[in-house]
């Protein structure tokens, strides 16, 4: 790919090109123009498509989970996986940051997740302190929306996130009681759930 052709591509892939730098297309292929109809055109929608196909591999296992073992696995196998992500994702960033071992860790790992790979969601902290942390979640839930889509919705637990926050508290290795509150969810997946860690 010449330089010279960069100049009308969408500044998403020029920023984005060391991903894209070893992709080889045929000579009579006009690559410009696959780049230009659909590689995303901004960092939004760059973000929610990627959001996007997440809570849809999310929902479609789950849809398989249920046709092929019973519609009685599919919240087990949603917590299970969402747990083994929220530990993964404690480790990756405790392998990266120095993170408080206290509640304000397990705080700034969920905000760094929002900030990384759930933008649908908003939150509001209400306490940070070393012994007790909580938030207030709202905006939409991409995996109740998922769910709705494809029918599974009643055959999980909300707010599902919920065992994403024990994980992290797992893997900082604490002791303290973890608290999902269910707020309220509407029909069209706007959410809010309130989030403790601790006591306060």
């Amino acid at each position: 790919m010449s330089q010279d052709t960069n100049l009308n591509l969408p500044q998403t892939f020029l920023q984005s090109a060391q991903f894209r730098e070893n992709d080889v297309y045929l000579p009579e292929m006009n690559w410009q123009q696959l780049v230009g109809d659909f590689y995303p055109d901004n960092i939004a929608n760059l973000v929610q498509g990627m959001s996007n196909i997440t809570s849809a591999f999310y929902g479609n296992m789950l849809s398989i989970v249920g046709t092929r073992y019973g519609v009685d696995q599919i919240n087990i196998v949603s917590r299970e996986t969402i747990y083994s992500l929220g530990r993964a994702t404690a480790k990756r960033y405790l392998a990266q940051k120095e993170i408080p071992q206290d509640a304000r860790g397990v705080m700034n790992i969920i905000i760094a997740a929002i900030y990384t790979a759930n933008p649908e969601y908003q939150f509001e902290i209400t306490a940070y302190h070393a012994n007790h942390a909580a938030f207030l979640l709202g905006g939409t839930d991409r995996y109740h929306k998922v769910a709705v889509a494809l029918g599974i919705e009643k055959h999980l637990t909300w707010p599902a996130i919920d065992v994403f926050v024990q994980a992290i508290h797992d893997e900082l290795k604490l002791d303290y009681q973890v608290k999902a509150v269910f707020k309220s969810l509407d029909s069209d997946s706007r959410c809010l759930y309130e989030i403790s860690i601790g006591e306060a």
